[in-house]
């Protein structure tokens, strides 16, 4: 006979395809954790009560929250997944995450999202552990308005800070067909640094990173008491950790590629697009103690560069 109207909820109904995935009836939540076919109204809860290896997928909408993944291979899925960063006639309508997203965890994604802050970070690795195989992709990440730490007020788009780390690598970090746009700082500070992304090692190693297919744009520090930096891309070598200030010979980026990224409108007192920096290697690092030492191995090639305004006089 004919089937009248039915209720189901996911508890009673498991449907498969053929694959590993179990398929429930649409469950009218917006963050569903596909694997354990759970819902949420906010991301980070589904975070929290997500396994290894898990899978969450968010649809479109605000989150007014702060996204910590600390949970090793979670694969964390906006709407626009598979649709990069600046393509704005591909996209559909955001998932925007607003005071930004952390991880912590090795093994993760995090793709097809739009995040804001009003903080330091729109997307921060770190910064007690140093994460690896960790993949930023088809992300816009926009109007971040920078934070204040004594007397210097910083703004980054994305930003490998492994302040707490002593001695560990981070390898295969891909950041790749993301829009980075509309970064800025507080203002009156002594030094105001606006950075799309940055890596600072803090006396960590830094292996394979893969900065590739981006757009930054309008990187614009307020002013500043003293300096301003404007930076596109900036790598730092960093001998010395912060957990006792010594120098060792952790703190370098080696196998470093930045490829077909396109650089646009920075100002500030100094504007840079792509930035290589060096330190001195600890008295215990051989033939290189106290020596000035950067980046080794890398690759920089088919980056387009443009309007980068320096407007200081120091």
């Amino acid at each position: 006979g004919a089937l009248g109207a039915n209720t189901f909820t996911p508890s009673a109904v498991n449907v498969t395809d053929g694959s590993d995935r179990v398929l429930v009836p649409e469950t009218g939540f917006d963050v569903v954790n596909v694997d354990q076919n759970t819902g949420f109204d906010q991301i980070q809860p589904a975070v929290n009560g997500a396994n290894p290896g898990d899978t969450i997928e968010v649809k479109s909408g605000t989150y007014n929250e702060s996204v910590t993944i600390n949970v090793t291979g979670l694969t964390l899925e906006g709407p626009n997944a598979g649709t990069a960063g600046n393509n704005s006639n591909g996209r559909g309508p955001e998932a925007t995450i607003q005071q930004g997203v952390q991880i912590l965890s090795d093994n993760v994604t995090l793709t097809g999202f739009d995040v804001t802050n009003d903080d330091t970070n729109g997307i921060l690795l770190g910064t007690n552990t140093a994460p690896s195989n960790v993949t930023i992709s088809d992300t816009v990440v926009r109007d971040i308005s920078g934070g204040t730490g004594g007397d210097k007020s910083a703004g980054n788009g994305v930003n490998l800070q492994f302040n707490g780390a002593v001695n560990e690598t981070s390898t295969d970090v891909v950041i790749t067909d993301n829009l980075i746009i509309n970064v800025t700082t507080q203002g009156n500070n002594s030094d105001e640094d606006a950075i799309g992304i940055q890596t600072l090692p803090r006396g960590n190693d830094v292996e394979d990173l893969q900065i590739t297919d981006n757009v930054i744009s309008d990187i614009e520090p307020a002013d500043a008491d003293g300096r301003s930096d404007a930076r596109g891309i900036s790598i730092d070598t960093q001998f010395k950790n912060t957990s006792d200030g010594a120098r060792g010979d952790f703190g370098q980026a080696t196998n470093l590629t930045v490829k077909n990224n396109d650089i646009d409108s920075l100002t500030a007192d100094f504007a840079r697009a792509i930035t290589l920096f060096e330190d001195k290697q600890g008295p215990d690092s051989g033939s290189t103690s106290d020596q000035p030492v950067g980046p080794v191995n890398f690759t920089i090639t088919e980056n387009r560069v443009a309007g980068v305004n320096s407007e200081g006089t120091n």
